[in-house]
């Protein structure tokens, strides 16, 4: 044998020792049962793929084999269901082995994709780059496809591993957060997709665990994903997997029309379980995933099957509940149910909304819940329109008591969202307003009164106590024009208000100039 047959020997041995290495490594990490030897295992595998060189790196690529482990390594850092566990809150203690594993595994897929994704730049940013951009170019494209087939057979598993780590749950941490992003941005460089949507939305070849390869038919990553959700979230078991549960949450927020269509029925199927828990992030958790569907659907697709009457009839049960973050989610979720539902003139389904929010709020004592209240109630008057003019008494009534009650000037004060909701009242009910006019212009009045009377602590008092003002004038001024005959009583109470101001020019210049616009109109 020449002495050239021998060294192409030696590197042929050495390729082959480098490719059994690492797969030993890996099958070292996923086999061991002690949990410090499995996290030195994974600190070295991560040490061996930081210290490779791209051509070493794309090597292992080729291998089915170190595909295989990859995935294996990638479900090391997955939560797994506690199913001897009895459904109560988690904290932190419960995932306290995952952290430092999952850091091992990101830093290793980390380093995997920088190589690939920085090939698919434009311009390579170093003489690595460089490298790895000419030993793709060199491949042949039947190479290529064979990497990029292999990368995306762990692309599932990888991308729940991704969403579990958004926004610093639990099992999480800042520097796993950030790891976590860096990893999608480069799965976003490498399958050159512009958002995480358009990244869920490419074809894959899935790794197929009962045969041990890659598939060999296309799907959708979304579906590829989805299906390792379906049965861990379902009605029995979702509690036992807070992993999985903040994974699909996150995942179906990133998907967009009309990608969610072949999902409706699983996707609320999960989302009712998450809003039929007692905790609140978990109430949350599911009207967010049900207002996310409406809202990338078509009405159409929500009123087969009578979807979207399901998803009414569960929210409205929930309009009883005194958390003040599920009521802030709850409504506008349900508002545009009910646009789904049901146009004017029938108008049954709001009409009960509406009067069940105003009985709500007629009774509520909590700052803050009375702030939110009464911010919705807004914009379902907005929405129901001049067909709110039933509850026309009850809502000045309303109005009336939240405008007498000082809640201060801070941002729990719901007064300034009371006159908003009284300008839209006037606005909307118009025809009707003229009945209740002296009711309406006695409470401006009396609220500009005490305003102006009030003592601010602090700059952004004085502030609040301008807005209301002028607030309170516009809603003055658009009565004047619904009702020319409380004219002249606007303006005398706009001058009494000028004469008790004092050295206040801006309460002063706020007064003065609307009084100057009604004059025009007595004129």
């Amino acid at each position: 044998m020449s002495s050239q047959d021998n060294t192409d020997c030696r590197f042929v041995q050495t390729e082959t020792d480098t490719h059994l290495q690492y797969v030993s490594l890996l099958q070292e990490a996923c086999n061991s049962s002690n949990h410090q030897r499995k996290l030195e295992s994974l600190a070295r595998c991560a040490s061996y793929i930081t210290s490779s060189d791209p051509s070493s790196i794309l090597d292992l690529l080729r291998h089915e084999t170190c595909v295989r482990e990859l995935v294996k390594v990638i479900d090391l850092a997955i939560v797994p269901s506690f199913q001897k566990k009895e459904y109560a809150s988690y904290e932190k203690d419960d995932f306290k082995k995952y952290p430092e594993v999952t850091r091992h595994v990101l830093s290793i897929i980390h380093h995997i994709l920088h190589i690939l994704a920085n090939s698919k730049r434009d311009g390579a940013n170093s003489l690595t780059d460089n490298a790895t951009t000419e030993i793709i170019s060199s491949m042949n494209e039947t190479e290529q496809q064979k990497i990029a087939r292999n990368i995306s057979a762990f692309l599932p598993k990888l991308i729940l591993l991704i969403s579990a780590h958004s926004s610093c749950p639990l099992w999480s941490s800042v520097e796993l957060e950030t790891l976590s992003s860096q990893v999608l941005d480069r799965l976003l460089v490498y399958f050159s997709c512009e958002s995480v949507d358009e990244l869920l939305s490419i074809e894959i070849h899935p790794w197929d665990a009962s045969v041990g390869t890659v598939k060999g038919s296309k799907v959708m990553l979304l579906n590829a994903v989805l299906s390792h959700c379906w049965k861990p979230l379902s009605k029995n078991t979702w509690h036992q997997n807070p992993f999985l549960s903040h994974s699909f949450f996150w995942i179906i927020l990133q998907m967009k029309l009309p990608h969610l269509s072949d999902h409706i029925e699983q996707v609320m199927s999960v989302a009712l379980n998450f809003l039929e828990d007692h905790q609140a992030v978990n109430k949350i958790r599911g009207i967010s995933c049900l207002h996310h569907l409406i809202k990338n659907t078509s009405s159409e697709e929500m009123r087969w099957l009578n979807r979207a009457e399901v998803i009414y009839e569960q929210l409205k049960n929930q309009m009883y509940s005194k958390e003040a973050a599920v009521i802030e989610f709850l409504f506008p979720c349900l508002f545009d149910v009910l646009k789904i539902l049901e146009s004017p003139p029938e108008l049954d389904r709001h009409q009960y909304v509406l009067d069940t929010l105003l009985r709500n709020t007629d009774s509520e004592n909590l700052l803050i819940l009375r702030k939110i209240y009464v911010s919705n109630l807004t914009t379902l008057v907005n929405q129901v329109g001049i067909h709110s003019v039933r509850h026309l008494k009850t809502l000045i009534k309303v109005i009336s008591n939240y405008l007498e009650v000082d809640d201060g000037l801070g941002e729990v004060s719901a007064r300034p969202q009371t006159l908003k909701l009284l300008e839209c009242i006037i606005r909307v009910a118009w025809p009707r307003v003229q009945h209740h006019a002296d009711v309406i212009l006695k409470m401006c009045l009396n609220f500009i009164a005490d305003v102006i009377c009030t003592k601010p602590d602090s700059d952004s008092s004085h502030d609040v106590r301008y807005e209301l003002t002028a607030e309170t004038v516009r809603c003055l001024v658009l009565l004047s024009e619904v009702c020319p005959d409380v004219l002249p009583c606007v303006k005398a109470g706009l001058e009494a208000g000028i004469n008790s101001v004092g050295s206040d020019n801006r309460m002063f210049d706020i007064l003065k100039t609307q009084l100057a616009s009604i004059s025009t109109v007595l004129v």
